[in-house]
């Protein structure tokens, strides 16, 4: 499972919160998890999404990606490389 959030007040979106504790109440294990997002200022919303994956039961398929702002031809390409790399990571475990 891939989650992504914008960073909101050194935070994450209200929304990602309920989706977050129910993946922590099912007890997941041997399953991949991944975090994406952008952020203004503080940027930890990438870093909080993979501790929580992790308490859940979540291996990461590598360290999230984040961007400033708008994301740019760079930062694309980023989440395109984490997308392929989330892709063969799954396709290994299965």
């Amino acid at each position: 499972v891939l989650v992504g959030s914008p960073t909101l007040n050194r935070g994450l979106l209200p929304t990602i919160w309920p989706i977050l504790q129910d993946l922590k109440g099912l007890r997941f294990k041997n399953r991949l998890g991944g975090a994406f997002g952008s952020y203004g200022w503080s940027g930890e919303g990438v870093k909080i999404i993979e501790q929580h994956l992790q308490e859940s039961g979540f291996g990461l398929v590598g360290e999230g990606v984040k961007c400033k702002w708008q994301p740019d031809a760079q930062a694309l390409a980023a989440c395109r490389e984490f997308g392929r790399k989330a892709g063969e990571a799954t396709k290994q475990a299965v």
